[in-house]
């Protein structure tokens, strides 16, 4: 987006990505009040996604309100990054996987920029789609095992569907009935085939959403209902 030093008028500035973030109209005004020429430099009008590297290099994601960072060298973390993502993420790491894409385009810089540009996450990566946590499971291995305490290289998640096997003893339910007053138990899924939401594309979610109508217009009896577009 230009040196610090650039000079940019308002126009100029408006086609900043993130200039909505930054403040906007309101901000723009405030530095140029007083001043005769109504331009300001791109360090007064910083950029606090661009404050620990990277720039912006055009990605397939952006769109007219959102741009991702690419960083082509490791983050600058500073003792405020306090997430598993910045304490994975070694300079020998970031470049053996700098250059590293999943098979729907997901980025090393996609995944650690929340992390990056939001110092204070605890986990401070994502994953854009299911391939993610094979290429780049040098990070999210150690991320998960300090996150969760599972250590996806040496276990292997347990899952057992069977009732028969819980069990609620009659002090157990005693205490539950005194304490609890509602309970909603909420499972979430994602699509095989799909990207996962940091990933997402507007055509990936067009995607999910056309799988969804099928699957909606086969529910019968009391699932039956009718699905409504977004806006519609």
């Amino acid at each position: 987006m230009g040196a610090a030093g650039s000079v940019l008028s308002q126009d100029e500035i408006k086609s900043y990505p993130q200039y909505t973030i930054l403040g906007g109209d309101a901000k723009f005004a405030e530095i140029t009040a007083g001043k005769e020429e109504k331009t300001i430099t791109l360090g007064e009008f910083e950029d606090p996604y661009l404050k620990y590297g990277g720039s912006y290099q055009g990605d397939v994601k952006d769109t007219k309100d959102f741009k991702y960072v690419t960083w082509t060298e490791c983050p600058a973390f500073t003792p405020t990054h306090r997430s598993f993502m910045a304490k994975t993420l070694t300079p020998e790491l970031f470049e053996k996987l700098k250059d590293v894409k999943s098979n729907k385009g997901f980025t090393l810089s996609n995944a650690i920029m929340t992390g990056v540009v939001t110092p204070h996450l605890g986990v401070g990566a994502t994953a854009g789609d299911e391939d993610c946590f094979e290429v780049f499971k040098e990070l999210y291995y150690p991320i998960i095992k300090g996150w969760h305490g599972y250590d996806a290289y040496t276990q292997k998640h347990p899952v057992d569907l069977d009732p028969s096997k819980l069990v609620f003893s009659d002090e157990q339910r005693a205490k539950f009935n005194h304490y609890v007053a509602s309970t909603r138990v909420r499972a979430a899924r994602n699509i095989s085939g799909f990207e996962l939401p940091p990933g997402a594309t507007e055509d990936s979610r067009k995607g999910v959403e056309d799988v969804l109508i099928k699957a909606f217009a086969g529910l019968s009896g009391e699932l039956a209902g009718t699905y409504y577009k977004l806006g519609s």
